[in-house]
């Protein structure tokens, strides 16, 4: 990517497509940008369109895309385990799917994870996994705020549970009573839970990629997963400087599905992964894996990070 320059004093001009005019003054550039200097007659010059009246003047300065974060002085990854020590984080719906893995994710890597969830089988096997598993109905006021008084300061929230598939079918068929469900179980907990977590570096909430797609029978998860989508911005805004973001999954083998007898379950997946870019269908560490990104990318927030094997864009 070339960038159009001017040499102003002592400070060259950069000018980035989609970003603010910087000055980087001379020997503070990094390794990254190179200072070209042809003559006119060097064949180099003439190969690549580098000549010039002068012949010790400098020509062309590039860096490549993926040079900018550096040059930016900026790193973006997840986070190792010396950088998760002592980390705490939340998982509200941790005990399974998603929650769980992104649970085991962060805890090998050195994090303290405390999960919640409902089910006293799921939390007595998950217990020993992590650093504490507590029983804590996400849509209840009541066991949200008490859950949180307990807890106190976390570094990262992440909001993993939902009701599953109320609402799932065609609108024709589907009660006022389970689309109202649908945001109760989801929507309106992952605000509260926002509203009473003491949270010091990010929030990270689960949506769906039905936010985004053209799916019949998808209209009640399309309406919540869309709402969680469409609070990101708005709420990285207002509770800077802690981030918020949002990882929208698309097909992922996790009990989500548990809804379809295992045959039904195979023959959708199958149906679903043939028209993928990926050429087959999410598994939880994926979505584990997008969630430590965006705990350790301190540079990102107000994002919705689809991570659907290229549902949404094929």
């Amino acid at each position: 990517m070339a960038l159009a320059w001017r040499e102003q004093g002592e400070a060259r001009r950069f000018f980035f497509p989609m970003f603010s005019m910087m000055d980087i003054p001379p020997g503070q550039a990094g390794p990254l940008i190179s200072d070209v200097r042809q003559s006119r007659s060097s064949p180099a010059s003439a190969q690549h369109g580098l000549g010039g009246a002068r012949t010790t003047s400098i020509k062309r300065i590039w860096i490549t895309v993926f040079g900018l974060p550096r040059l930016m002085g900026q790193t973006q990854h997840s986070p190792t385990e010396s950088e998760t020590h002592a980390m705490r984080v939340v998982i509200m719906g941790g005990t399974s799917g998603i929650g769980l893995s992104a649970a085991e994710r962060l805890t090998a890597a050195g994090a303290e994870v405390i999960v919640t969830g409902r089910d006293p089988e799921k939390l007595a096997a998950a217990k020993d996994r992590v650093a504490g598993a507590e029983q804590v109905d996400g849509a209840s006021e009541t066991d949200v705020t008490e859950f949180f008084e307990r807890t106190g300061a976390i570094d990262h929230l992440v909001l993993a549970f939902s009701p599953g598939a109320l609402g799932f079918g065609p609108l024709a068929d589907v009660s006022l009573a389970s689309i109202r469900g649908a945001f109760d179980g989801k929507l309106f907990p992952y605000l509260y839970a926002i509203q009473k977590a003491d949270v010091t570096g990010s929030v990270t909430m689960i949506s769906a990629a039905t936010a985004r797609a053209a799916l019949p029978g998808s209209v009640a998860l399309a309406a919540v997963n869309g709402a969680i989508e469409r609070i990101v911005s708005p709420l990285a805004a207002e509770l800077a400087p802690v981030r918020v973001n949002a990882v929208a999954p698309g097909a992922v083998d996790t009990p989500w599905w548990s809804f379809l007898p295992e045959d039904q379950r195979a023959a959708q997946f199958t149906s679903v992964a043939a028209d993928l870019p990926a050429k087959r269908i999410g598994r939880p560490g994926d979505i584990a894996n997008a969630i430590a990104y965006l705990i350790g990318a301190d540079y990102v927030t107000g994002t919705v990070l689809p991570v659907d094997g290229g549902f949404t864009v094929a």
